[in-house]
């Protein structure tokens, strides 16, 4: 199967999948993958703040001053005048904040969305079985039990979580090693 075709057919997926969903609850997995998007702006942010000790503990085992792009990111930080050790101390503690806070808000947002999505395919399910009991039974039994039964349970979450969970998560990887590669290039395209 041609990789193009592939990729139609897995954003169809997802587009008919994410259309299960109430519209407001479609808006809440949209608006989670854009923070997912803005907390990769927090590890770009770490890097920058990890480049910028490198810089510094280069240019301080060297017992140099550091070089332009570094002091010009420790005077717009304020840190410029303060001895080197606490510049490193400081800056240390930063780059932890940021990776370790992003690392742990976006854990929480990734489960609070699966958890979410796992109780809309709850009352997708219970939608869909409430709407087969309402049918004839000839119709009913047009489909195998096992077909049915699939379809009103792992096949709801296989949508649901399988499908969009995914899909949520991947998106915000794909946004941090673009948001990642956009800001290296800023900083030194080669």
């Amino acid at each position: 199967m041609p990789s193009d075709l592939k990729s139609k057919l897995a954003l169809t997926t997802i587009g008919r999948s994410l259309r299960i969903l109430p519209r407001a609850d479609r808006t809440k997995v949209v608006a989670v993958v854009f923070l997912q998007i803005g907390l990769g702006f927090m590890d770009l942010a770490g890097i920058a703040l990890a480049g910028v000790l490198g810089g510094l503990a280069i240019s301080g085992v060297a017992s140099r001053q550091p070089g332009n792009r570094v002091q010009g990111a420790l005077d717009f930080l304020n840190l410029g005048q303060l001895p080197l050790q606490k510049q490193a101390l400081i800056l240390g503690l930063a780059i932890s904040v940021l990776m370790v806070g992003k690392t742990i808000v976006s854990i929480l947002f990734t489960r609070r969305t699966i958890f979410f999505l796992s109780r809309r395919g709850a009352i997708l399910s219970a939608v869909l079985i409430s709407k087969l009991l309402g049918q004839p039974l000839q119709r009913v039994q047009e489909r195998s039990m096992q077909q049915t039964m699939y379809s009103l349970t792992a096949g709801v979450n296989s949508i649901t979580v399988g499908v969009l969970g995914t899909a949520v998560s991947l998106v915000a990887d794909l946004s941090l090693l673009i948001v990642i590669a956009i800001g290296l290039f800023i900083v030194d395209a080669i």
